[in-house]
């Protein structure tokens, strides 16, 4: 068996998907970890989101008017699940692109189960500081390398051997066949949030071959503690130099301020990164502004727990879901990135200075 994951595509919402099951939108053992980690009674989160069914129900995938879906692979940060980006991964997908998203195996999902033994993988906090954060974390960024390309070899695999009439009438095909063969196998992107982007910077930097098809990436609040302790941002700046593929990069307003982190994420897109299609910051927002957090309670009560900035939390958001399907177009239609500072400024986000010392 391969990793679970969360796939949401373009679909015919008149036709149901055969032999596809339904599930809830929130998982008790996910609602659970979420109380006890926010100190929230388990009862409040069960009366707002138990039950609930999933967002959209199993459709027939739309077939594209010229060729195949492009495939966006999302990952989490620390502490992730599917269901604290399900709204957002709808968004990109939305789009015109096949979105995976994975529950990696590695001990930083908030819950995960082995898919050899069956017993659940119990997350692995981070410990308190001072630690050594590039040791401590260095496995869990070589299994997700790992668990990225396994992923990506069986996309292609299947995206490559399938075609429309292979399946076209065929019943007894599973849910996922019959999505992944409308997915282009060349063409790729990467994104991710915080941890998530922290890996798909790792996953790059000595590109494994089955990620050298990779089209370019979007990196959402990168967390470059596990990559290096040099607060200046030095260290990231090379980084992005080297950075293999064309990417852009969006910041939280909490995160790009940031002590410890904001002259890394803001350097990591200097002018020295050629590959860099462009940078901002979200004005307004907090670290968590792309989750679903944001949608399961009243804003006041979101910000007294520190995870939604002063901006209003839907109108972020927004902005940024479609500042990342204009750079995912960017990327996947090779097209000049001229435009993109204009369209995010358009969308009132705050483009990054690409001097190397800010």
């Amino acid at each position: 068996e391969g990793l679970l994951a969360q796939v949401h595509y373009p679909a015919d919402p008149s036709v149901l998907l055969p032999s596809a099951t339904t599930f809830e939108y929130c998982r008790p053992e996910v609602m659970k970890a979420v109380a006890e980690g926010y100190y929230v009674p388990e009862q409040l989160l069960k009366w707002v989101m138990a039950a609930r069914p999933q967002v959209d129900p199993p459709c027939m995938p739309s077939v594209p008017s010229v060729g195949k879906w492009p495939v966006v692979i999302f990952q989490s940060g620390l502490w992730g699940s599917f269901e604290f980006y399900t709204q957002f991964c709808r968004d990109v997908a939305s789009m015109g692109t096949i979105v995976v998203m994975l529950e990696h195996e590695d001990g930083t999902s908030i819950t995960a189960v082995d898919r050899s033994s069956g017993e659940v993988i119990e997350y692995e906090e981070q410990p308190k500081w001072p630690y050594d954060i590039i040791t401590f974390n260095r496995g869990f960024l070589g299994k997700r390398t790992d668990e990225l390309c396994e992923a990506v070899k069986a996309i292609q695999a299947i995206a490559s051997r399938m075609g429309h009439e292979d399946i076209d009438g065929d019943a007894a095909a599973s849910p996922l066949l019959q999505v992944l063969r409308g997915a282009s196998p060349e063409r790729f992107a990467l994104v991710g949030h915080s941890f998530g982007a922290c890996s798909i910077v790792h996953a790059l930097n000595e590109v494994p071959p089955e990620l050298a098809q990779c089209c370019g990436a979007v990196l959402l609040d990168m967390w470059p503690g596990p990559l290096t302790t040099d607060p200046s941002g030095a260290f990231c700046e090379g980084l992005g130099e080297r950075f293999p593929v064309p990417y852009v990069s969006l910041l939280s307003e909490v995160w790009a301020d940031n002590e410890w982190y904001g002259a890394s994420c803001r350097r990591f897109s200097s002018s020295r990164s050629t590959l860099c299609l462009e940078a901002a910051t979200v004005p307004g927002s907090a670290h968590y502004w792309i989750s679903d957090i944001s949608l399961w309670a009243p804003g006041w009560l979101l910000r007294l727990l520190g995870v939604m900035g002063p901006a209003d939390a839907c109108a972020t958001y927004a902005s940024t879901a479609r500042a990342v399907q204009l750079s995912l177009l960017s990327i996947f239609e090779n097209s000049s990135h001229s435009t993109l500072r204009s369209d995010f400024s358009s969308l009132g986000l705050d483009p990054i200075a690409r001097d190397s010392t800010t």
